[in-house]
């Protein structure tokens, strides 16, 4: 052969199918790309954009747009409000930028539910179970009847201080200073008052 151009058109002739297939391959595995539970967003998105890379060396041209539409639908479920206000809005990114949001979204789902994309293996619910009015759960008493040991009678007396006059073995409620006071009108214990 004369020239490199010959050689080169050469070349291709000769590896154009190995190289059809190698393409199709990167392009394969981008679309079976899904993100793990408990991969950070970050290293999910380098490894698409190291596919799309390889994709694009090899020969594949797939614009931005798509790498975006692609990348969107390799992530969890967990994420679909992210997508659906990405469509909304007629947001355009890069993958990077794309990248950073996603990043966003994931601290900010961290600090409220204390996970990041993590639970997205648990279903499209990501946020800890709560109670009727919204407030979360109260944890379960594990330490049985002893933990309001204060507040319980013992052999028909109360345990615990008496918050008027300090005295253990009977309540405010029961103090017999206090029920005076309060019988005269004044709230003072009899032992604090002003002399």
């Amino acid at each position: 052969m004369d020239t490199a151009t010959k050689i080169m058109e050469s070349l291709q002739e000769m590896f154009e199918h190995q190289g059809r297939q190698a393409r199709q391959a990167a392009i394969r595995t981008i679309m079976n790309m899904r993100m793990k539970p408990g991969t950070p967003v970050r290293d999910h998105m380098l490894a698409l954009i190291a596919q799309f890379n390889v994709a694009e060396v090899l020969g594949a041209e797939i614009k931005s747009e798509t790498q975006v539409d692609m990348t969107l639908e390799t992530l969890p479920e967990m994420v679909s409000q992210f997508k659906v206000s990405y469509n909304m809005n007629k947001l355009n990114m890069s993958l990077t930028e794309l990248m950073k949001e996603l990043q966003n979204a994931e601290s900010v789902l961290k600090t409220k539910t204390g996970d990041a994309f993590v639970v997205a293996s648990a279903g499209p619910s990501y946020s800890k179970p709560k109670g009727k009015n919204g407030n979360k759960r109260k944890k379960p008493n594990k330490k049985g009847p002893q933990q309001n040991e204060k507040k319980v009678k013992v052999d028909g007396k109360p345990k615990g201080k008496c918050f008027h006059c300090g005295e253990k073995g009977h309540w405010k409620r029961n103090c017999q200073g206090y029920l005076a006071s309060k019988k005269q009108g004044s709230g003072v214990p009899s032992n604090q008052k002003p002399q």
